[in-house]
């Protein structure tokens, strides 16, 4: 097709537009939901310490969120998508995502 060239020089900035993303309570939901999705996938029976060890982390993960309403200047923002992640822990109680 042609000669290859690199360019060392170049540079590149990269800008997300807010319109783009999903809204974080959204986003909380979907990281939850989608990493018990690609979790149980790798695991498919699970041993009850793997699960208890999955759940702890979430947990965690979620508790540090919600600890950066305090911290952050985006406290909304922070606050939102820990209520996210709360609710997507809930929800795998009663409708856990369908595995293929």
């Amino acid at each position: 097709m042609g000669n290859l060239y690199v360019n060392t020089e170049a540079k590149l900035n990269h800008y997300h537009h807010p319109s783009g993303r999903p809204n974080q309570y959204q986003y909380g939901v979907m990281v939850v939901r989608n990493g018990w999705y690609v979790w149980r996938t790798k695991n498919p029976k699970p041993l009850f310490s793997a699960k208890l060890k999955w759940h702890s982390i979430t947990i965690l993960l979620t508790l540090i969120r919600f600890s950066n309403t305090f911290t952050t200047g985006n406290k909304k923002q922070a606050f939102t998508e820990a209520l996210g992640r709360t609710v997507g822990w809930w929800s795998l109680f009663f409708d856990k995502p369908k595995q293929k």
